[in-house]
């Protein structure tokens, strides 16, 4: 679009903007013989997306040249964090990432205040990190789209992200807000300067990804193939959803297939991010990965002891507590879920404020899988908001297998779409 055109659509009232935008929309019927949507899997391909994301970055002015010739951050690196990649015929030539939240935050941290979500217990995961191939940019909408679906697909069928956020620039924002429903975060949403892409004006969003599926079913209601959002997400998608049965739990995966080794080779063999990171920066990235030194993220698991970590790791779930009876409070039906659990510990997110006191012992039903239940008693810790963390004192031999299962749950990094 020219910077005439621009001009002209940015006089006309927001209603007919949006239309614009959603009559213009070209989503692609059917991916060219020999490319592929996929997350990431080998360090070749996690080094040729970082590449793309350099380059792009630097055409835009949000970061200057690195002697890497790579964009890599921190965040790329963290467990929680899922890199796509779309690849033509071997070479990947666009990428998209999404950081689900952890102890380490959201890149958006640094300038939007996302604690409203996280006290609400609402997961959070960040869209960022997208780029595309100089050679490819002319096909730039359709290789964002399809990017689109498979991070969309993949965050409801695996990691039950309530919302997306992300920060985008001011020319782009009504892009989001009018194909996909984003919404302007509350307060100041819009930045004149967002130190992550050097300085550049972003405009802070956010979308329900949870109930996006009823969302875009009524909006795009009768609209042609190729402007429904609705059929091009979820139309003939139904077994990807579903692919969460597989497993006997209602539990999160990490897909990042990154580990130590990858990430010695990305921090310090290739780049000095990890020498230009405070040690403060330093100590809270161990701490995501439950490890007490921060050199220890370069170790193997087989190198590590338990003196090593922090905790017992957690494992991130949606477990609802169908009973729940504490010594001041007669037993409670539906009382909230449990979102990430050991077996020596857990959080449970309340559905409604209920008074508790700190030590209390309290007996559980949990609902660990669809056809699964366990007995728990255990001890409060610790509370926040509807948030509340308890020590378990003992569990039935269903919460005791809980562990060992999950470490033969499968290997579900290498996710793949075809298009519709």
């Amino acid at each position: 679009m020219s910077k005439i055109s621009k001009k002209i659509l940015s006089y006309l009232p927001r209603t007919l903007r949006y239309e614009f935008f959603r009559r213009t929309l070209a989503l692609p019927r059917k991916l060219p013989d020999g490319l592929e949507i996929k997350l990431a899997e080998s360090r070749d391909e996690y080094t040729q997306a970082f590449k793309i994301l350099h380059d792009s970055y630097v055409d835009a002015g949000f970061m200057k040249k690195d002697p890497s010739g790579l964009r890599v951050t921190l965040y790329h690196l963290l467990k929680s964090t899922s890199t796509y990649v779309a690849v033509d015929r071997g070479e990947v030539i666009a990428t998209m990432a999404m950081v689900r939240d952890s102890s380490f935050g959201l890149p958006m941290d640094k300038i939007y205040a996302l604690e409203g979500f996280r006290n609400r217990g609402e997961r959070i995961g960040e869209v960022s990190a997208l780029a595309i191939r100089r050679d490819y940019r002319g096909h730039g909408g359709e290789l964002l789209f399809c990017l689109i679906r498979l991070m969309w697909l993949h965050t409801l069928s695996s990691h039950r992200i309530d919302n997306f956020v992300i920060a985008v620039n001011p020319q782009k924002a009504d892009l989001y807000r009018s194909i996909l429903y984003f919404h302007d975060l509350p307060g100041h949403s819009t930045v004149d300067q967002y130190s992550f892409v050097q300085g550049a004006p972003a405009v802070g969003q956010w979308m329900n990804v949870k109930n996006s599926y009823e969302t875009f079913e009524k909006a795009y209601a009768g609209k042609a193939p190729g402007q429904n959002i609705f059929d091009f997400l979820f139309r003939n998608q139904e077994e990807f959803l579903k692919q969460q049965l597989d497993s006997p739990y209602f539990t999160l995966f990490n897909q990042t297939l990154i580990d130590a080794q990858m990430r010695r080779y990305f921090l310090k063999d290739l780049s000095n991010v990890w020498e230009k990171t405070s040690e403060q920066e330093k100590q809270k990235f161990a701490n995501s990965f439950d490890l007490k030194n921060p050199e220890d993220i370069f170790k193997s698991e087989l190198e590590l002891t338990p003196i090593d970590l922090t905790r017992q790791p957690r494992i991130e779930v949606d477990c609802p507590v169908r009973k729940f009876a504490v010594q001041q409070i007669s037993q409670i039906a539906q009382v909230g879920v449990l979102q990430d659990l050991s077996p020596r510990g857990f959080k449970l997110l309340l559905r409604h404020k209920i008074p508790l006191e700190l030590n209390s012992k309290a007996n559980l039903e949990i609902a660990l899988g669809p056809n699964l239940n366990s007995k728990v008693q255990a001890r409060l810790s610790w509370y926040h908001e509807n948030r509340v963390g308890f020590e378990v004192l003992a569990g039935d031999s269903s919460w005791a297998d809980l562990s060992i299962n999950l470490d033969s749950a499968g290997d579900r990094g290498k996710t793949k779409f075809e298009a519709a």
